[in-house]
Protein backbone atom coordinates (compact mmCIF):
# COMPACT_ATOMS: atom_id res chain seq x y z
CA UNK A 1 0.00 0.00 0.00
CA UNK A 2 1.27 3.86 -0.69
CA UNK A 3 2.65 5.47 2.23
CA UNK A 4 -0.49 8.26 2.72
CA UNK A 5 1.97 11.11 3.33
CA UNK A 6 3.22 10.59 -0.27
CA UNK A 7 -0.85 10.93 -1.42
CA UNK A 8 -1.48 14.06 0.79
CA UNK A 9 0.31 16.73 -0.79
CA UNK A 10 -1.91 19.58 -0.58
CA UNK A 11 -2.98 21.22 -3.65
CA UNK A 12 -3.58 25.10 -4.08
CA UNK A 13 -5.31 27.27 -6.38
CA UNK A 14 -3.15 30.68 -7.49
CA UNK A 15 -5.30 33.58 -8.95
CA UNK A 16 -3.43 35.38 -11.23
CA UNK A 17 -4.85 38.74 -12.45
CA UNK A 18 -3.76 41.60 -15.03
CA UNK A 19 -5.11 45.21 -14.73
CA UNK A 20 -4.50 48.08 -17.60
CA UNK A 21 -5.82 51.44 -16.25
CA UNK A 22 -7.95 49.59 -13.54
CA UNK A 23 -9.79 47.02 -16.21
CA UNK A 24 -8.83 42.92 -16.09
CA UNK A 25 -7.02 42.45 -19.60
CA UNK A 26 -6.11 38.86 -18.81
CA UNK A 27 -6.02 36.15 -15.52
CA UNK A 28 -5.68 32.33 -14.98
CA UNK A 29 -6.36 29.99 -12.22
CA UNK A 30 -3.24 27.58 -12.07
CA UNK A 31 -3.44 24.68 -9.53
CA UNK A 32 -0.20 23.23 -7.90
CA UNK A 33 1.11 21.61 -5.09
CA UNK A 34 4.15 21.98 -3.52
CA UNK A 35 7.16 18.67 -1.98
CA UNK A 36 10.80 19.48 -1.16
CA UNK A 37 12.87 18.80 -4.51
CA UNK A 38 12.99 14.74 -4.93
CA UNK A 39 16.84 13.58 -4.31
CA UNK A 40 18.03 10.97 -6.67
CA UNK A 41 21.04 8.98 -5.17
CA UNK A 42 22.56 6.03 -5.93
CA UNK A 43 22.84 2.85 -3.03
CA UNK A 44 24.59 0.04 -4.23
CA UNK A 45 23.53 -0.28 -7.93
CA UNK A 46 19.62 0.94 -7.20
CA UNK A 47 18.83 4.57 -8.06
CA UNK A 48 16.96 5.42 -5.03
CA UNK A 49 14.32 8.86 -4.86
CA UNK A 50 13.68 11.17 -1.63
CA UNK A 51 10.73 13.37 -1.41
CA UNK A 52 10.07 15.46 1.38
CA UNK A 53 13.11 13.45 2.78
CA UNK A 54 11.80 10.30 3.20
CA UNK A 55 13.08 7.55 0.92
CA UNK A 56 10.75 6.31 -2.00
CA UNK A 57 10.05 2.96 -3.46
CA UNK A 58 9.02 4.11 -6.80
CA UNK A 59 6.78 1.76 -8.93
CA UNK A 60 4.78 2.72 -11.60
CA UNK A 61 3.98 3.24 -15.54
CA UNK A 62 5.96 4.13 -18.54
CA UNK A 63 4.00 6.40 -20.32
CA UNK A 64 4.76 6.93 -24.24
CA UNK A 65 2.59 9.04 -26.39
CA UNK A 66 -0.64 9.60 -25.34
CA UNK A 67 -1.89 9.38 -28.35
CA UNK A 68 -0.29 9.45 -31.75
CA UNK A 69 -2.29 12.66 -32.93
CA UNK A 70 -2.48 14.25 -29.27
CA UNK A 71 -6.00 13.88 -29.58
CA UNK A 72 -6.73 11.93 -26.39
CA UNK A 73 -10.03 12.85 -24.59
CA UNK A 74 -9.30 14.59 -20.85
CA UNK A 75 -11.98 11.75 -19.69
CA UNK A 76 -10.03 9.16 -21.22
CA UNK A 77 -6.38 10.62 -19.89
CA UNK A 78 -8.19 10.98 -16.45
CA UNK A 79 -9.23 7.28 -16.11
CA UNK A 80 -5.83 6.33 -16.87
CA UNK A 81 -4.04 8.11 -14.46
CA UNK A 82 -6.60 7.43 -11.87
CA UNK A 83 -5.89 3.24 -13.04
CA UNK A 84 -2.00 3.87 -11.73
CA UNK A 85 -3.53 5.21 -8.74
CA UNK A 86 -5.66 1.95 -7.95
CA UNK A 87 -3.02 0.14 -8.58
CA UNK A 88 -1.26 1.44 -5.96
CA UNK A 89 1.31 2.55 -8.37
CA UNK A 90 4.11 5.73 -7.15
CA UNK A 91 5.02 7.68 -10.28
CA UNK A 92 4.59 8.07 -13.89
CA UNK A 93 7.69 8.10 -15.95
CA UNK A 94 7.01 10.21 -19.03
CA UNK A 95 9.13 8.31 -21.53
CA UNK A 96 11.16 10.98 -23.35
CA UNK A 97 8.69 14.20 -22.36
CA UNK A 98 6.13 13.00 -24.98
CA UNK A 99 3.43 14.03 -22.88
CA UNK A 100 3.20 17.24 -23.32
CA UNK A 101 -0.39 18.38 -22.62
CA UNK A 102 -1.39 20.49 -19.78
CA UNK A 103 -4.10 17.77 -19.24
CA UNK A 104 -1.75 15.52 -18.82
CA UNK A 105 0.66 17.39 -15.66
CA UNK A 106 -2.87 18.25 -14.00
CA UNK A 107 -4.29 15.08 -13.48
CA UNK A 108 -0.88 13.90 -12.24
CA UNK A 109 -1.18 16.50 -9.40
CA UNK A 110 -4.70 15.85 -8.71
CA UNK A 111 -4.17 11.77 -8.09
CA UNK A 112 -0.67 12.62 -6.70
CA UNK A 113 1.55 10.99 -9.39
CA UNK A 114 5.24 12.58 -9.67
CA UNK A 115 5.58 13.10 -13.50
CA UNK A 116 9.24 12.12 -14.20
CA UNK A 117 10.25 12.67 -17.76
Amino acid sequence: MVAQWLRSANLYTLHLSFEVEGIVSDYQDVTFGMRKSPTWFRIQKNLTLSVNGVRVFCKGGDWGMDEAMKRIPRERLEAEIRMHQIANYTMIRNWVGQSTSEDFYELCDKYRHPALG
